[in-house]
């Protein structure tokens, strides 16, 4: 894990939740319904073959669980390979996350590095680091990844010193989680 990941506490643990969805949308919304009243402290989907399943850093007892699939599962050997690249903040698509609630509207890419657990902002094709008062707008919506030990979030430039989230809703009234 990444030194400047911040420290677990003793009570949490990453899970697979149970089930696999066609799109992430689909398990964004079912994974919001299944953690209700659990503390999540971040989510993230992660599609194998297709499938997308969703994982979870929650601290303390949770209502769910994969104790049902027998570990030469297909379905079990994806989910212990999510929950591994979850774990080591290697891969997973994060849709919830420390500070996620601060992002609204548009911010400085300084302030949002400095909010949220986002260690990196990176627009493909652009060489070094985007200026701190560079802004970015449409951040209602924001999917970073683990990449590398790190939180990533891409962006896309729209003009000069602006950005925008790589990714954007496919549908109306996509989910903001109240964390």
């Amino acid at each position: 894990m990444d030194s400047d990941a911040p420290p677990r506490r003793p009570d949490e643990h990453v899970a697979v939740l149970p089930g696999w969805w066609t799109t992430v949308q689909q398990a964004e919304q079912q994974a919001l319904q299944l953690t209700r009243g659990t503390d999540v402290v971040t989510a993230a989907t992660h599609v194998v073959d297709g499938i997308a399943l969703v994982t979870a850093q929650v601290a303390g007892p949770h209502r769910w669980s994969s104790a049902s699939h027998r570990d030469h599962d297909r379905w079990a050997v994806m989910a212990r390979d999510a929950v591994a690249d979850h774990e080591a903040r290697y891969g997973g698509r994060l849709f919830v996350f420390p500070g996620q609630c601060a992002l609204a509207g548009a911010m400085t890419a300084g302030r949002v590095l400095a909010e949220t657990v986002i260690d990196e902002l990176v627009v493909p094709g652009h060489p070094g680091r985007i200026d701190p008062e560079a802004r970015i707008e449409g951040l209602d919506f924001v999917r970073p990844v683990y990449r590398q030990g790190q939180v990533v979030l891409t962006l896309r430039p729209i003009g000069p010193g602006l950005f925008t989230p790589f990714e954007r809703p496919r549908t109306a009234g996509a989910l903001r989680p109240s964390i």
